[in-house]
């Protein structure tokens, strides 16, 4: 009877014990399945967001290589109020007042202002694009731009008189880029600001009258 009651009793320990054992490798499979879930995941996320990573990681390190620039200054202010025969200068207030002054849509320019501001100028071999500028003053802003992978931009700015025909002032300036999935197709990340195109606009004011 001892016998039996212990053969019955081990048996039942047992098949709990075999129970338990299926469950705890069920649950390893699962745990490995999950973790590889997980890889292929990230790797996944990484794959389609490779492009914003390196922008946000890169363009701080780009802006602050060219922080240190200064605008190139190819007419000082007087020299070119002396060449273009101005009696007296009124420089510009801020950008607010500058935008109230100047036209940034090159279709909504006048014939006549079409002939005298080009919409591209090219200068030493490079061709440069027409951004805005105050049409009354003639010094217009023109900019290239030069692209690595669809995400290291570069800028060249020019400010043009096209009177004179003569490059005024000029600066260099770098954004980050990269795709999106929804939205508008593709996002820019700018260096902070004041940034270097902030700097050619401050110098860029004192060219009115």
């Amino acid at each position: 009877m001892c016998r039996w009651l212990i053969k019955k009793v081990s048996k039942k320990y047992k098949d709990i014990y075999n129970v338990f054992a299926s469950r705890s490798k069920t649950e390893e499979h699962c745990c490995i399945a999950n973790h590889i879930c997980c890889v292929v995941l990230i790797i996944v996320l990484l794959l389609i967001n490779y492009d914003r990573i390196i922008a946000e990681i890169t363009t701080p390190i780009r802006c602050a290589a060219i922080a240190g620039d200064t605008v190139k200054i190819f007419m000082p202010v007087e020299e070119w109020q002396k060449q273009r025969g101005i009696e007296k200068l009124r420089p510009i207030k801020d950008y607010a007042e500058y935008r109230k002054l100047s036209n940034s849509i090159y279709n909504s320019l006048t014939p006549s202002e079409k002939q005298l501001v080009p919409s591209v100028i090219n200068i030493n071999g490079k061709e440069f694009k027409f951004i805005e500028g105050y049409i009354y003053s003639g010094v217009i802003l023109y900019s290239r731009k030069t692209s690595y992978l669809n995400i290291f931009n570069n800028y060249s700015y020019l400010v043009y008189d096209v009177f004179l025909q003569k490059t005024i002032l000029s600066i260099n300036s770098v954004s980050g880029q990269y795709w999106t999935l929804m939205g508008p197709g593709s996002e820019l990340i700018f260096c902070d600001r004041p940034d270097n195109l902030d700097k050619l606009f401050n110098i860029l004011y004192q060219y009115s009258f």
